[in-house]
């Protein structure tokens, strides 16, 4: 996985949009179906090219690659991880942000997730001072729910039948960690 102390200046750029690997990675990350709160559609090329232009107003946002094993220098983008500002920067002083992940489903169960979560938790409590750092997932992602407990998230909140997914209602499970939390999950692994 390649890392950065920073947000990737690839990603604040224009140039960003125009990389056939990063659009593909983007696209072949976003959930087989893009859902409102009313409707299930396919996704289509327009909300890929939506979710890409608000790539930079995130506080990070790293594409997860993998080296390919006859060319280290080709990396194989296999996801995604944002912390992104709720308040949109509006309000600084809570210093608190989302973070979102997304594994390519063949590259899942294999540490990847892990990884990045704990390298997202160190960027976002050590570098960018944060004092919490939230994550929802759906109930059909239970193995999502598993991993988040295991890293040490708390669940704050469910919210019942709250997305239409797949022929049925879903919940909404939301789980936070606290600078605190996670320092002192830290120390144990020392």
């Amino acid at each position: 996985m390649y890392h950065s102390s920073s947000p990737c200046p690839l990603i604040q750029t224009p140039r960003w949009l125009s990389i056939p690997m990063c659009q593909r990675c983007v696209q072949s990350i976003i959930l087989p179906c893009t859902s409102t709160d009313y409707v299930s559609e396919p996704p289509r090329q327009e909300d890929t090219e939506k979710f890409m232009a608000k790539m930079p107003d995130c506080m990070l946002t790293v594409i997860i690659c993998i080296p390919q094993a006859t060319d280290a220098l080709t990396p194989i983008p296999i996801g995604m991880l944002n912390l992104i500002d709720r308040n949109g920067g509006m309000m600084p002083h809570l210093r608190r942000a989302m973070l979102g992940l997304n594994i390519l489903k063949q590259y899942q169960n294999q540490g990847y997730g892990t990884e990045a979560i704990e390298w997202g938790l160190h960027w976002g409590f050590h570098r960018a001072n944060l004092h919490k750092i939230h994550l929802g997932y759906f109930g059909w992602n239970e193995g999502a729910g598993r991993l988040y407990k295991k890293l040490g998230f708390i669940e704050e909140a469910r919210f019942r039948d709250h997305l239409w997914h797949d022929g049925r209602w879903w919940e909404c499970i939301e789980m936070g960690m606290l600078e605190d939390e996670w320092r002192e999950s830290r120390m144990g692994k020392k």
